[in-house]
């Protein structure tokens, strides 16, 4: 048999050696990428330090929490507390009332600073001293802005009519403007004696009502108008306390009343011997009825300024006769301690 009838074996090519080779790398990839079981992550996660992912961001810090922060641009709240300054204790209305006073002063507004000053000086917790220094100067105040012809904001003004008087002004203002005034009042404010009222002449008239103020502890009755102090008059008050406090109303305005003494019940007229109250009263009213009490003059004036009497009030008859032309029928009075 010929030679020529045997196969020789084939040559491994080029293409078998890529072969070759791609099973070897396909092979080495596989066992890279296969994951570890001792470790749980793939062996590929190893990467050089420049490329780490960045660390997750925390969590926010609750601002709410108590706990004491480290942090240099936030204090703790104990720091906070002890920084905290202390509450300002509210202050002395008595002295923010002489503040606003002195800033009225250099103001220079006349009628400001007589109402806040003639409110002030009703304050009960003044001591004596000092109302009575704020006394002069309001009374000061007052004999130029309400006892003269000045014209005020408290004030309205009207002319006198044809056949006028005092009590006929006195009159239409109580019943148009609904403010009670008397005669003397007009004639006081505005310091023209009735004889002498002119066709068309101006005139003030209160706009506020007339008031009274009794302050037991310094013997003193004060005329307010529309609540603000314009006079006062010394009096004399009941022993043992018996002047009766409270807000009363004025009825019965007598000049030289008969007095009834209460003890006995006997009836003296004015000017008999034994008439003890003077030559004016008003009387006291509460709960729709007398109280028996009242405002009166005396015979006694150096009475004026005790606790003597058995309850009234008691002035000397100069001062209860100025009085009683300036109080109307109906005021109010109030008695304090």
């Amino acid at each position: 048999m010929s030679g020529s009838s045997f196969m020789s074996p084939p040559r491994r090519g080029p293409r078998s050696s890529v072969v070759v080779l791609g099973v070897v790398l396909v092979g080495g990839l596989c066992w890279v990428l296969w994951p570890d079981p001792a470790q749980g992550t793939p062996g590929l996660s190893v990467v050089a330090p420049s490329e780490q992912p960045d660390p997750q961001p925390q969590a926010p810090q609750d601002q709410s929490s108590d706990a004491p922060s480290d942090s240099p641009g936030r204090a703790s709240p104990e720091a906070a507390e002890e920084a905290a300054p202390e509450p300002s204790l509210p202050a002395d209305p008595l002295a923010r009332a002489r503040e606003e006073l002195e800033a009225l002063r250099k103001a220079g507004d006349g009628e400001a600073l007589r109402r806040r000053l003639c409110t002030f000086v009703l304050d009960p917790r003044l001591d004596q001293g000092e109302r009575a220094s704020l006394l002069r100067e309001a009374d000061a105040l007052n004999a130029r802005l309400i006892w003269s012809a000045t014209p005020g904001p408290c004030f309205d003004v009207v002319r006198v009519q044809p056949n006028d008087s005092y009590w006929k002004i006195a009159r239409r203002v109580n019943r148009d403007r609904e403010v009670p005034v008397t005669a003397g009042m007009l004639e006081a404010i505005n310091k023209v004696r009735p004889q002498r009222l002119r066709l068309g002449q101006a005139l003030k008239v209160p706009k506020e009502a007339v008031t009274v103020l009794v302050d037991k502890s310094s013997f003193t009755l004060y005329v307010l108008l529309g609540g603000t102090y314009v006079r006062r008059f010394p009096v004399g008050i009941g022993k043992d306390s018996s002047t009766p406090e409270g807000t009363f109303t004025v009825r019965g305005k007598t000049a030289k009343p008969v007095w009834t003494d209460p003890k006995t019940g006997r009836r003296f007229r004015y000017g008999e011997e034994g008439h003890l109250v003077g030559s004016r009263w008003m009387g006291f009213w509460q709960g729709g009825g007398p109280t028996g009490y009242g405002i009166h003059g005396t015979i006694e004036p150096e009475s004026v300024g005790k606790a003597v009497s058995d309850g009234c009030i008691r002035l000397t008859n100069a001062d209860v006769e100025a009085l009683f032309e300036l109080v109307p029928e109906g005021a109010s009075v109030a008695v304090r301690p």
